[in-house]
C-alpha cells in the first residue's frame, strides 16, 4: 500500500487486505476453540460470520468498506527510509 500511485490503487489494496485480517480471526477464535478449549460456540459462529460479512461487503462497496471515497495520496517521505535505500 505504500508504493500505490493512486487512490484506486490504494483502495484496491486496502480491499484486498481484508482477506488475511478475516484469515486472522478465524485462525484466533479456532485456535481458542479448539486448543485452549475456550469460548463458546454462538460466538465462534459470531465473530465468523460478522467477519464474512465484512469481507464480503469489502469486495461490493467501492472503493472498499473503510473508505466511501479515496480522493487523493499524499507521500511523506520517512529519513529512516531514506537513509537506508
Amino acid at each position: 500500500m505504500m508504493r500505490t500511485a493512486t487512490p484506486r490503487e490504494f483502495g484496491m489494496a486496502l480491499r484486498w487486505d481484508h482477506v488475511p485480517a478475516w484469515a486472522v480471526a478465524r485462525s484466533l477464535v479456532a485456535f481458542a476453540r479448539l486448543y485452549l478449549q475456550a469460548g463458546r460456540p454462538w460466538l465462534d459462529w459470531t465473530v465468523g460470520g460478522m467477519r464474512t460479512v465484512s469481507l464480503i461487503l469489502s469486495f461490493v462497496f467501492t472503493p472498499n468498506l473503510n473508505y466511501r471515497e479515496i480522493t487523493s495520496l499524499r507521500q511523506i517521505p520517512l529519513p529512516l527510509l531514506t537513509a537506508l535505500g
